[in-house]
């Protein structure tokens, strides 16, 4: 099921909120976690933006990051594609870096945006964490959910929730 937002701030707090109540009762997500070593099995959703939870242990203390990959081609440069009318945007690689809280579970929605720059006559595309999106971000955007996940410091687990392959958007939402 794709999910597609247009919205200012006011409407992006809402969704952030809608969007934690349906995680908790979602059918047909699949989940992964750092403590599961079934992660990589031949049930898994394994086309564009596939997010992956990556736990670095080489140092002192652990990081702990999501990184957005081709699941199809894990060798692959790019995870995803979107595209807008007859315009093709690749999407390359992204990695973000979680924070562990020092208290409680923070949950988190990666989603993958677009919008029409009118300043520069183009499309900007890109992944971000919804927590971590800059204000203002334009009205104009829209947004596809890809994942969510949940972090403390027990524990670490990420919902693929994008299953669809490539992003295709209409170029109707910016005429």
């Amino acid at each position: 099921m794709k999910k597609a937002w247009m919205l200012g701030d006011a409407g992006r707090a809402k969704v952030q909120r809608l969007v934690r109540q349906d995680r908790r009762n979602s059918i047909g997500q699949k989940n992964y976690s750092h403590r599961n070593s079934s992660a990589a099995s031949s049930d898994l959703y394994a086309g564009y933006f596939v997010c992956q939870p990556v736990v670095d242990t080489s140092g002192d203390e652990p990081v702990y990051k999501i990184k957005v990959i081709d699941g199809g081609n894990t060798n692959n440069t790019i995870c995803g594609r979107i595209v807008i009318g007859n315009q093709t945007f690749d999407v390359d690689v992204t990695e973000f870096e979680i924070e562990v809280p020092s208290e409680g579970a923070t949950e988190h929605v990666i989603v993958a945006y677009v919008y029409y720059d009118a300043e520069s006559e183009g499309y900007s595309v890109g992944l971000q964490d919804l927590e971590e999106i800059p204000n203002p971000f334009p009205d104009n955007t829209v947004y596809y959910e890809l994942s969510n996940y949940t972090i403390d410091s027990e524990a670490f687990s990420v919902s693929q929730v994008w299953q669809n392959g490539t992003i295709y958007t209409n170029r109707d939402y910016w005429t």
